[in-house]
């Protein structure tokens, strides 16, 4: 399914840097990413059904044209309760357990749901070149 932000998407990861476990925010290229979205996804529907999901399947990618037409610029600095967090205004296409991408259509997609990051509309428009890749 094609996915529009209603609002931005976080996806947060910590890594090493310098000995120290630091906060790590995905951007559209991390090659992490959609790992990560899955792996939320799965721990949300185990949190409302009290188990894991039977297909588990799930493909994140931001829209590459998208990205271009705005020349890279979907990425911002939003600044929460004094923490400082990096976010995503992009559609999406995400593919596979029909089930995950409705916890995620319902719940939000990536973290920090409860503060309104996440929340997407199913969207009329696709855009055959981005899906066919």
């Amino acid at each position: 399914m094609y996915f529009r932000c209603l609002s931005p998407i976080t996806m947060s990861t910590k890594r090493e840097c310098n000995g120290k476990q630091v906060m790590h925010y995905c951007l559209p290229e991390d090659p992490a990413l959609s790992e990560l979205i899955r792996q939320n996804l799965i721990r949300k529907h185990e949190a409302i059904h009290g188990r894991a999901p039977y297909d588990n399947t799930l493909t994140f990618r931001y829209d590459a044209n998208y990205i271009n037409r705005r020349r890279g610029r979907v990425t911002r600095l939003v600044d929460y309760k004094g923490i400082k967090i990096r976010d995503v205004l992009c559609p999406f296409n995400v593919s596979g357990s029909i089930l995950l991408i409705q916890i995620g259509y319902k719940c939000g997609f990536g973290d920090k749901n409860s503060a309104s990051f996440g929340m997407v509309e199913a969207s009329m428009y696709f855009n055959l070149t981005f899906i066919s890749k």
